[in-house]
């Protein structure tokens, strides 16, 4: 019997031969079937770059027929993706020959990319900016942005400069470094004339300032003579004209009581042992300046992180234009809106302050004051005060009275010690004794 042919039914018959010779049955059939043995093909599945280099490569048995391929991304190394159709139709005929015998699946390996610093600095190396660009493979230009440095600051240097990325990620430079010149400044000394009343140093910057008489620098009754504002320019070079500014004022007129017809008779008293002191006048909160600070930063009720910071410790002044009173140290006062409808008079560091921002030193009074009765203590006197009050004052409470705000004195700005801890803030003047 040929190979590959099995036998299907009885695999013996009984077979009966009488006497005259017959058979019975006459005959016998056994039948065999052919094993059918299934058609199948071996292709070859090769995983490519966009270089045509090989990634991976694996055989596939497949079946008499149709069949759908499909590429299998875990083959290839992470960070490529497929750009070649996924799916492939593979035949395979009857006599076991594939079509077509090979495929491929193209991938394209993802860009390398970097992170590269951008730093905008001044001359003394401080920073003005700090920026960071994600590029890519490559080669790219970073041009200067002068929007990111304060007004009147001047590039040194190139305005642009390129980096290369490499296919490995190294950026050539590792980072890009902008430096900017501050604009001239200088201090001007600002005093009254004949007798000193009162002496002070502002910043100017390059350009025109115009410098103004504040009244509330000298003794009530003192009237200035001459013009009230002089304005001071300042050279590319830091010199300026005029060098320095003088006001003058004239001391009040005392006027003399006319004599009597005849001296009284009375006695005079007599003199107290010692003269009292003259009731020393509260300086005025000065007038402010406005602009952005440089970032964002702490508030603290006084000068120094030791003092009472509001919003349970975390007061902190973001964007927006801001009221710059004065330096006091390594620390600016400052004025500023927040929230709905709120406003906080505080302290940040003095970085804060942009360098074409010309204002001068703080310069309080002194003046132990006491609460005549309850009052509020309040961080906001200029919208809601009510609202933005640090503490209430019980009547007898010691303070140290530091200015008064505006014309009209309603507020009167004072330093005290709250549960072991300083505070600055404001309190009505019609609360004070």
């Amino acid at each position: 019997m040929p190979a590959g042919f099995k036998l299907t039914g009885q695999t013996q018959v009984v077979v009966t031969v009488n006497a005259d010779n017959r058979a019975y049955p006459a005959s016998v059939t056994f039948t065999y079937y052919k094993d059918v043995v299934p058609v199948t093909a071996t292709i070859t599945v090769n995983y490519l770059d966009t270089n045509n280099a090989l990634l991976r490569q694996e055989s596939l048995t497949l079946a008499q027929g149709t069949t759908q391929v499909s590429a299998n991304d875990a083959l290839v190394p992470q960070g490529y993706t497929l750009t070649s159709a996924r799916t492939v139709s593979v035949t395979v005929s009857a006599s076991g020959v594939a079509d077509p015998g090979a495929i491929s699946f193209v991938y394209k390996k993802a860009p390398v990319t970097v992170m590269v610093p951008v730093t905008y600095v001044d001359t003394e190396g401080q920073a003005l900016y700090n920026d960071q660009i994600n590029m890519v493979q490559g080669t790219h230009t970073v041009t200067v942005n002068t929007g990111h440095v304060p007004a009147g600051y001047t590039l040194q240097g190139a305005s642009s400069q390129q980096v290369t990325v490499s296919a490995n990620g190294t950026a050539t430079p590792p980072s890009v470094t902008f430096t900017f010149k501050a604009p001239a400044s200088a201090n001007l000394p600002v005093d009254t004339a004949g007798t000193t009343l009162h002496e002070e140093s502002l910043r100017v910057i390059q350009g025109e300032n115009v410098i103004t008489a504040n009244d509330a620098l000298v003794p009530a009754g003192y009237t200035l003579q001459g013009e009230r504002s002089v304005t001071v320019t300042v050279a590319v070079d830091g010199s300026m004209a005029p060098a320095s500014v003088t006001f003058t004022y004239a001391a009040p007129v005392v006027p003399t009581e006319a004599p009597t017809e005849a001296p009284t008779e009375a006695p005079t008293e007599a003199p107290t042992e010692a003269p009292t002191a003259a009731p020393v006048p509260l300086k005025q909160l000065p007038n402010y300046a406005t602009s952005r600070l440089t970032g964002e930063f702490d508030v603290y009720s006084g000068p120094g992180t030791n003092y009472y910071r509001a919003a349970d410790g975390t007061a902190r002044v973001a964007g927006g234009q801001c009221r710059i009173y004065g330096i006091t140290g390594d620390w600016a006062l400052i004025g500023y809106g927040y929230g709905n409808n709120l406003y906080r008079i505080g302290y940040v560091d003095k970085a804060a302050v942009p360098g074409d921002v010309g204002v001068g030193t703080l310069n309080f009074s002194n003046v132990p004051m006491t609460m005549k009765e309850e009052g509020n203590l309040t961080d906001d006197p200029i919208m809601s005060p009510l609202d933005g009050r640090i503490a209430v004052l019980p009547g007898g409470t010691a303070v140290t009275a530091l200015a008064y705000t505006g014309k009209d004195n309603h507020w009167t700005y004072v330093e005290l010690t709250l549960n072991g801890q300083p505070v600055r803030g404001f309190v009505a003047t019609s609360k004070l004794q």
